[in-house]
């Protein structure tokens, strides 16, 4: 990202620290510009794929690792431009062999899981349904696309299901459940793409 003022506000978002303001001048700013907005959609993907891998206690905070591993990718793209071709296949394989072990890096021995949150208040079911959230097949769960464009997921009792997941400038969203446990959300980016993300939905059931 060469506009720091843009990383910064990205961040924020992805921390869900975003003013009402700053989200409208990010979705604006991202809007007229296709390559942060792909640089940014990128670092989103990232971000969604490492939070759901199961949990560890990373030195750095999750934003911070994603981001230098997206500044050096971006050196050795800058590198590759003056080096000859059969150089820049190299740089690629060392590229993704970075991004898979910032991967590797996050997952522990053994099996742990997402833990629910200790907190829990059944109105959050009933309003998300009121708001025209979608029900899993067993009418369980609903999933909602809220105005600050994050993806929640409630079990009747409150519990959150999955992590809030923020999607940066997304449009015309759709929740589909291929499952109870299980759910995928479609968006169009703000460069026209069409971004599908896959949630597994952890429960107090399929825990057992």
């Amino acid at each position: 990202m060469a506009n720091p003022q843009i990383v910064d506000l990205i961040q924020k978002d992805l921390d869900q620290d975003l003013t009402n303001t700053d989200q409208q001048y990010l979705d604006v700013y991202l809007a007229n510009s296709p390559e942060d907005a792909a640089m940014a959609s990128r670092f989103q993907q990232l971000v969604f794929e490492l939070s759901n891998l199961c949990k560890v206690t990373p030195v750095l905070p999750l934003t911070e690792m994603v981001f230098e591993q997206m500044e050096e990718e971006e050196r050795q793209q800058q590198r590759a431009r003056v080096l000859k071709r059969w150089k820049i296949a190299s740089i690629g394989i060392g590229i993704v062999v970075l991004l898979l072990t910032a991967v590797i890096a996050f997952v522990p021995i053994g099996t742990t899981s997402w833990p629910m949150k200790i907190l829990a208040n059944p109105r959050l079911y009933t309003e998300s349904v009121k708001k025209g959230g979608i029900l899993s097949p067993d009418k369980d769960l609903v999933a909602l696309w809220d105005e600050k464009n994050q993806v929640q997921v409630y079990d009747k009792k409150g519990n959150e299901a999955i992590p809030k997941q923020s999607m940066v400038s997304a449009k015309d969203p759709k929740i589909e459940w291929l499952n109870n446990d299980r759910l995928i959300v479609k968006f169009t980016d703000s460069v026209g793409g069409l971004v599908t993300f896959e949630f597994p939905v952890e429960t107090s059931a399929n825990k057992r």
